[in-house]
């Protein structure tokens, strides 16, 4: 029973649990409204707005994009990235066939002449090199490759106009 003038006051604890739960249901709004996130498999865990995903992705840029789409939620200190990619067994897909695929997709990037980008692939890990006129194309050609299930890790290091580009 309150008496005039008295309020029940909120522990800290009560008030850190109720903001970690907003901020969970936030991120987890985040992700499955995210047309590129395949978010079947994937779990968030908030504690004092530290965020844990963990669970199965197809491909390492669903990994990066999902773990961006969290840090950019409000109220989010730090990201955790537990997600894991398919095993290679559970693909049984070769490397050869990976880089059959990743070919095929390059062919589709506009403007881009079929010997101006090598392709290197070593159990998953893909590696680009070459050279491209326009930033748009060195892009497009990471988002392509990155979302093929099967690449597990994606360095590209094509350069723009004969300049070494390290970023990946």
């Amino acid at each position: 029973m309150l008496f005039p003038g008295q309020e029940i006051v909120r522990s800290g604890l009560d008030i850190a649990m109720k903001s970690d739960k907003l901020l969970k249901d936030k991120i987890e709004q985040a992700i499955h409204n995210n047309a590129s996130i395949d978010a079947r498999f994937i779990t968030v865990e908030v504690q004092k707005g530290i965020v844990t995903l963990s669970g199965i992705v197809p491909n390492a840029w669903q990994k990066q994009l999902t773990a961006n789409v969290a840090q950019r939620v409000e109220d989010c200190y730090a990201v955790v990235v537990n997600l894991c990619l398919p095993s290679a067994d559970a693909n049984l897909e070769s490397d050869q066939d990976l880089a059959s695929r990743i070919v095929d997709a390059l062919s589709c990037v506009e403007g881009l002449s079929p010997h101006s980008v090598c392709v290197e692939v070593e159990r998953g890990s893909v590696t680009l090199t070459g050279s491209v006129d326009h930033e748009v194309q060195r892009a497009a050609i990471e988002m392509r490759v990155g979302g093929i299930c099967g690449v597990a890790e994606l360095n590209n290091l094509i350069s723009l106009g004969g300049s070494l580009s390290l970023a990946s």
